[in-house]
């Protein structure tokens, strides 16, 4: 934060004194002006020095002869005025202060000449005011900075559970969900169901085509499933070609039709795969129940493995199908 100036803290209302003027003339300024000081100049109005009232009253309280005293020239009472340029900071300005102890801080420009004058008061009362401006600036920064902060934490936490290909919710994502989800399973007893979806031969694919054309593949499956899933449901890229979806209190029973969907669809499509059998992309899936009580399965990651072997059972069943287990005890029914 930038400092002040003396130039922007000074008062230029300044009374002066010529060296010939009388102390008499300098008690007439006290009086009539108020002024705590005067500053002496020459004809160029560069200051000579100081005379301060507590200067003056000091002085005639030790005098005898007051007619005398105020005969006497102003220059021989005056104490040197310490000067400082008006582009000097407040900060440099009270180091000054402190180290010549000076009530009085006579402001000039390059030249010399007077510019105004800076008392100890307008020093302190405008460094307090820079303290509690500073003050605020920093808390606004802080607050800012904190902000900034929050983002990027909520960005990167967004970021670590995204698959920036697809857009789809990654493993750990998926995770977080899923514990969530068989969390509320058993507190509410209802089943949900878990799908692994697989691309028939992407290896293939991607040797053939290359991995450009793969990842664009992986997008537009990705979208497919989207479109085929329900509102309630969940998507994940699961990795590599592998998709895994989330049906939160859902029956195999009722997932069948959801994973006909999802395998026709796709197929419907049409996109070219010259190296698979079916001459166009298409998705092997299974799905596993994490079955109500008495029959409930202990982990998720149980109803993912009974899901991994589903999928297995569709690609030795031919690929481009789904099955699934009725319950826990892996009763598998294949859709063909």
């Amino acid at each position: 934060m930038k400092q002040p100036t003396m130039y922007s803290i000074m008062t230029t209302e300044v009374d002066c004194l010529t060296p010939e003027d009388t102390l008499q003339i300098a008690m007439e300024h006290v009086v009539t002006h108020h002024r705590s000081c005067m500053i002496v100049v020459d004809e160029n109005n560069k200051p000579l020095g100081i005379l301060t009232e507590r200067k003056l009253l000091h002085t005639i309280a030790e005098t005898a002869d007051y007619n005398d005293l105020m005969s006497h020239k102003c220059t021989a009472h005056m104490h040197e005025a310490v000067k400082v340029h008006e582009s000097t900071t407040l900060e440099k300005a009270l180091e000054l202060k402190n180290s010549l102890n000076a009530k009085h801080l006579v402001v000039v420009d390059r030249d010399g000449h007077l510019m105004g004058l800076i008392t100890q008061t307008d020093l302190i009362s405008s460094y307090a005011e820079m303290i509690e401006k500073t003050k605020d600036h920093l808390e606004k920064t802080v607050l800012k900075r904190t902000q900034e902060l929050e983002n990027l934490n909520r960005k990167l936490a967004s970021m670590s559970l995204i698959d920036p290909l697809t857009g789809l919710g990654n493993r750990r994502a998926m995770q977080v969900d899923i514990m969530k989800t068989h969390a509320a399973s058993i507190r509410h007893d209802k089943p949900y169901t878990v799908a692994l979806l697989d691309i028939d031969y992407f290896k293939k694919y991607n040797d053939h085509y290359g991995h450009q054309k793969g990842d664009k593949v992986l997008q537009d499956v990705a979208n497919s499933f989207k479109e085929c899933i329900r509102s309630t449901d969940y998507l994940y890229r699961y990795g590599g070609e592998e998709f895994l979806v989330l049906m939160p209190e859902t029956s195999a029973q009722e997932a069948k039709t959801l994973m006909a969907r999802i395998v026709g669809d796709l197929a419907k499509l049409k996109i070219e795969h010259a190296k698979s059998p079916m001459q166009v992309v298409t998705t092997s899936a299974g799905a596993a129940e994490s079955s109500s009580s008495p029959k409930r399965l202990t982990t998720w990651r149980q109803v993912i493995e009974i899901a991994d072997k589903c999928l297995y059972k569709s690609k030795e069943s031919g690929r481009n199908t789904y099955s699934i287990a009725e319950s826990n005890v892996q009763e598998v029914v294949n859709s063909n």
